[in-house]
């Protein structure tokens, strides 16, 4: 038998084996369940921060890739400004040469009108000049016509 002390009110008791027993396997059990509940209670807390670390990271790689995303939508904004600003200097280009090509054709064209001017004029003399010259051959035709008719 063994004896046991109260640590309240300091009274001596005595207790068979089996009371002694069940006593140390209340105070173990006790003690048991509350190690089991702190145990419990740190594997809890460490899973809620695990859980917290893993939104925090999936937050952070989802505000990144969003940056970088916005970043490369920027960037494909700056190469389409620039692509069509390069268009835009190709067609002005283009027009400008098409505009000398214009002018060009267009002094062929007047020079060729001049050209065609000319000769019509020098033809126009030259049948003025043929002209002419039948009339008063025509005309002195007709005098000799008139002084044969007359003799």
């Amino acid at each position: 038998m063994s004896e046991i002390k109260c640590p309240n009110c300091g009274e001596v008791f005595t207790v068979d084996e089996s009371g002694y027993a069940a006593i140390v396997g209340q105070v173990r059990d006790a003690e048991f369940n509350k190690s089991l509940d702190q145990r419990a209670q740190q594997i809890q807390h460490q899973q809620e921060m695990q859980i917290k670390l893993l939104e925090e990271k999936a937050k952070n790689t989802s505000q990144e890739e969003t940056s970088a995303l916005k970043q490369e939508i920027e960037t494909l904004k700056l190469n389409n400004i620039s692509l069509e600003k390069d268009k835009e200097a190709q067609k002005a280009l283009e027009v400008s040469q098409l505009n000398l090509q214009i002018e060009k054709l267009q002094s062929v064209i007047s020079s060729n009108n001049q050209s065609k001017e000319l000769e019509i004029s020098k033809v126009v003399l030259a049948n003025k000049d043929d002209i002419g010259l039948k009339d008063r051959k025509i005309t002195e035709l007709e005098g000799k016509i008139n002084t044969i008719e007359k003799d």
